[in-house]
Formats: C-alpha cells, structure tokens, sequence
C-alpha cells in the first residue's frame, strides 16, 4: 500500500437537489437542516446529518435520483 492523501469529493449540492426536481416534486425533496436533521438521527450515538433526503415513491424515481450521483 502506498501512502497517499485521502481524497474528497466535491459536491454542488444546491445544483443537485435542482437536478433531482426533474425526478421527483420538490415537495418531496428536503434540503433544509431541520428536516434533514431528523433523517439523520437513530437509536445510535452517530449523527450524521444528510445534506438532501429524497422521498421516493417508486423504482423510476430511484432509477432517476441515482442516475444523477
């Protein structure tokens, strides 16, 4: 193995959940903190906050959304 710096993403989120409108209704795309804040908390002590959630409604729109990542 070689020792190499991690590498990061970036990522233009406002852009996406743009993107992800012409899969889904806005109102089922969530990008504001506080709503995505309760997709982003369970029974564990890790905390992760998502920066959208997307509401799917079936396989299209999964096929849609993931075409887009």
């Amino acid at each position: 193995m070689r020792d190499e710096p991690a590498r990061t993403i970036e990522v233009d989120y406002a852009a996406l959940a743009q993107a992800l409108e012409a899969v889904a209704p806005k109102a089922r795309i969530a990008t504001d903190p506080l709503r995505t804040l309760c997709y982003g908390t369970d029974a564990s002590f890790y905390r992760l906050t998502p920066k959208i959630v997307l509401t799917v409604e079936n396989e299209a729109e999964v096929v849609g959304a993931l075409a887009l990542c």
